[in-house]
């Protein structure tokens, strides 16, 4: 019994031991997504803000960088570095990562003006966060003001792209990205569900198996009570039957009645700990 204990405390803690090690590896991935994240928005936003061309959000005729060089580089490495902080710590606060990635997103667009492709490339990370966000929400108020969030964000985005176009947007940037939340939204619910699922046939099996244990110990406890109460009304019989003409013989039954009694109120307190141990 008391191998059989270690046992189990071993392959609980090797359970233990190999789920850390687990989030160890995706934590070390998600870090690794937010330094790719940041080189490619880093490369992409500065790529697209150093262009010349018309004046962000303004008349079409008028030409002229978007920003000066110098403060644009250093905010652009600014949005780059906390999109990609945002992905590597997305496990820590999903939701408020995600906000800070929509907010950075609207920066990109007012950033690159009518270059779609740019400041849509920041939906990449927000899709990556969305993902856990949707996977791990706890009520369903919640998940409506995050998607609320997060496609308010993508017609401001669009918007701002409009206002800053002088030709007519074109909108598969803008639908695929949709199409992109969407898909990535319904993928973590999906996972979501699984995981409650599995949570659920755990704990059934666990409160079955709990339900059986207690259901033998029960039947245990039944054949003992029902062989000691033959066993003493036994002795008990043949001792009264005894007592007159054969006193020791009487006094043995009372001893066998007393033996069979202690253990029987041995092997009741035994099975009443060991269903106080199931509870």
């Amino acid at each position: 019994m008391a191998g059989g204990g270690r046992y189990l405390r071993y392959v609980k803690s090797t359970a233990r031991r190999g789920r850390r090690f687990r989030l160890r590896h995706w934590v070390a991935l998600d870090y690794l997504a937010g330094v790719v994240m940041t080189v490619f928005l880093f490369a992409t936003i500065k790529n697209n803000v150093r262009r010349g061309g018309p004046a962000p959000f303004g008349p079409p005729s008028v030409e002229a960088h978007y920003f000066l060089l110098p403060l644009t580089t250093p905010l652009v490495l600014v949005l780059a570095v906390g999109a990609g902080a945002a992905v590597a710590l997305r496990r820590r606060r999903p939701v408020f990562t995600l906000g800070v990635l929509l907010v950075g997103s609207l920066m990109a667009t007012a950033l690159t003006g009518a270059d779609s492709h740019s400041s849509l490339a920041f939906f990449l990370p927000v899709a990556y966060v969305l993902y856990l966000v949707s996977a791990t929400y706890e009520r369903w108020q919640d998940a409506v003001r995050v998607l609320a969030a997060v496609f308010a964000t993508l017609l401001a985005d669009v918007a701002l792209l409009a206002i800053g176009s002088d030709d007519t947007l074109n909108p598969g940037g803008p639908v695929s990205v949709t199409l992109c939340v969407i898909v990535v939204w319904a993928t973590g619910y999906i996972v979501r569900q699984r995981r409650r699922y599995a949570v659920r046939l755990r704990e059934e099996a666990a409160s079955k198996a709990v339900t059986q244990e207690r259901l033998r110990i029960a039947r245990e406890l039944h054949d003992v009570v029902a062989h000691s109460m033959s066993v003493i009304a036994v002795q008990a019989g043949y001792g009264q039957y005894v007592i007159d003409s054969r006193p020791g013989d009487a006094r043995a039954a009372l001893g066998a009645i007393q033996a069979t009694s202690r253990e029987a109120l041995e092997e009741m307190r035994r099975m009443l700990g060991a269903l106080r141990q199931a509870d």
